[in-house]
Parts: C-alpha cells; structure tokens; sequence
C-alpha cells in the first residue's frame, strides 16, 4: 500500500500534494497489532512531510460493510473516554505543538487504550478487545480529530434507470440506460426521434435542479463480442448549450482488476454553447476485458446532447485517447 502511494506522489504527481484517506490503522505510523502500518512506511520515505490526522469518536453510528450499527460509548480509562469529558462535541487537537514534557504530552506519548473499528465491525463487538489498540497518540498521528458522536455515511451517488429506444443515436444495439452523478434526481435525460437536422435522433442530459458543483451523468453498455483483444474507437457529434462546467462524453473499459482504460474528455470538454461538434475516443480493449461502458457527463448547469455513435475497429496507428490504471 505503501509502494502505491509513493508511486502516486512521486512518480505520477511529483509537483502535486497527496490526500489519502483510510482507517486509522492504515495511516498512522505506529505498528498495528505488532504489523509495520503503511504509515509507517510512508514515515520513512517521506519524513515530516507525512502528516497523518487521526480520527477517534465516542458513540453513535457507523455504516459496518455498508449497514448501518450502533456503537456504545467507550469503556472508562479509554483514550476516547478521556477526550468525551473536554464537552465539546468536535475539535482537533495539533498533536505536533504538545511539548512532550508536559503532563498531557506525558500521558498521549504512552499507549492508551484506543478504538479501532474497521469496515466488517458489529455490534456485538463492541468490546471486543480486537477493537482496542494500545496507541502511543503522538506517535501514531500528528493531529486528532475527535467526535463525541459519529453518525453513519449514506451513500449520496445513485442512478435510476432512463427508458431510450433502441436504435437512438446509432446505438443500434439493446443496452439497459442509467442516470447517475452527485445528484441524479437534478438532472433529466431522455433521447429525441430523428430530425432533418439530427439523423438518426439524438441522447440528451440536461440540469433541472442541480447547481453547478453537481454532476450528471448517463451510462449504458458496448457488446465486447467482437472487441476483445482490440482497439475500439467510438465516434460521434457532440453538441453543448450554457454549460457552465463542461460537457463530455465518457468510455470506460474494464477488466478482472478493475478499470483497464478511461477516457472522460477531460482535457477537451465542451464548455457554453457550441452547436454539433465531432469527438473521438480511442481505447484498448483487452482479451480479458469484461466490460465496456459509455455515456454522457455534464458538470454543472446546461445540456449536452450526442448523435451519430459510431464503433469501429482501429490499428494501433491510431492514438489512444484515454489513460490506462
């Protein structure tokens, strides 16, 4: 894990800061359980550069493997105990600025008993002593953020399914639509017959709602029959009205591990009202690929309609357009 994030900030974004969020455990550069964390790892190779922020809380919910649990107040005499008793319901504590000679720099550089709840946790766990971790605080963190009572994450990104008619923009062949983004319910979609001006008809999305820190999007599936082991390009006319934030279109090819290839435009959106423009994106498709998916993206207020999609097989003459993970 550790190599990963190092690969990241140094190779990937030599010039560019790093946030990196995971459970306690993970971050904190102080063993775990007697394992070597991969903050430890990230101690040693990047120094004080690494500045990890702990996370502790008394009660409340959490969402255990995406179900919501209750969790109880902590047992006395744990570090968590402690920091309830300061009455403030959230604050942060700048663990660098403790003089280690003082009674509190004392008593948060010896291990205390702290919480350490991962993503499988149950309620009856709760006392669990697997759940305990002696932590020496200023060892592990360089800050603390402490909540008296946590409530569950919930999921703010869904989709609802969106009815076009086979045949629709080329799409010639029968594929199940999706609306998804920040905030789906703000955003409509839905596709127009064929025109003298739009052959073939087009697929639209369209900001209802949303604001213009929203994003909208619109998915659909590619058959991968006759595309394994290729290089895909999909074509089309693109067309943007008072789009605030951009207009795009979207591939995305995804193998056993994950995304193989992506390709969002963007480094080339639409922005305001452009009228008809063409765009092409070029991805490999590898033999075990299982999956190849598409659609529109609008980022903020307006519209963005496509029409014309067209596949084709290319050679690797051809570019690539996307970046491949």
């Amino acid at each position: 894990m550790a190599e990963n994030v190092a690969w990241v900030a140094n190779e990937t974004y030599p010039r560019a800061r790093v946030a990196l969020w995971a459970h306690d455990a993970h971050v904190m550069s102080a063993p775990y359980h007697g394992i070597t964390s991969m903050g430890m790892h990230l101690r040693q190779i990047f120094g004080d550069q690494y500045y990890v922020v702990g996370f502790a809380f008394d009660s409340g919910t959490v969402a255990g493997n995406g179900v919501t649990v209750s969790v109880p107040a902590t047992a006395p005499g744990s570090l968590e105990s402690v920091l309830r008793g300061i009455r403030d319901p959230i604050f942060g504590v700048n663990l660098r600025a403790i003089s280690p000679k003082t009674a509190l720099g004392e008593y948060l550089g010896d291990p205390q008993p702290m919480r350490m709840l991962g993503a499988f946790y149950k309620p009856e766990q709760a006392l669990d002593p697997a759940n305990i971790e002696q932590v020496a605080v200023t060892r592990a963190f360089d800050s603390l953020i402490f909540v008296r009572t946590s409530t569950a994450a919930k999921a703010v990104v869904y989709q609802k399914a969106l009815a076009i008619p086979t045949g629709t923009a080329g799409v010639t062949w029968p594929t199940k639509w999706l609306v998804g983004g920040s905030d789906p319910a703000g955003y409509t979609a839905g596709a127009d017959g064929s025109t003298a001006a739009v052959p073939g008809g087009d697929i639209w999305l369209s900001s209802s709602t949303a604001g213009v820190g929203e994003v909208g999007t619109t998915g659909a599936k590619i058959p991968l029959g006759a595309y394994r082991g290729k290089r895909l390009r999909l074509q089309g006319l693109l067309n943007a009205a008072n789009a605030t934030n951009g207009a795009m279109f979207w591939m995305r090819v995804n193998d056993p591990h994950g995304v193989a290839s992506l390709d969002t435009m963007s480094d080339r959106p639409l922005m305001g009202t452009t009228g008809w423009r063409p765009f092409s994106i070029v991805l490999d498709v590898p033999e075990d690929a299982n999956d190849i998916a598409f659609g529109l993206i609008l980022r903020g207020t307006g519209r963005v309609s496509v029409s014309r999609i067209a596949l084709d097989v290319v050679d690797t003459s051809v570019a690539t357009t996307g970046v491949k993970l």
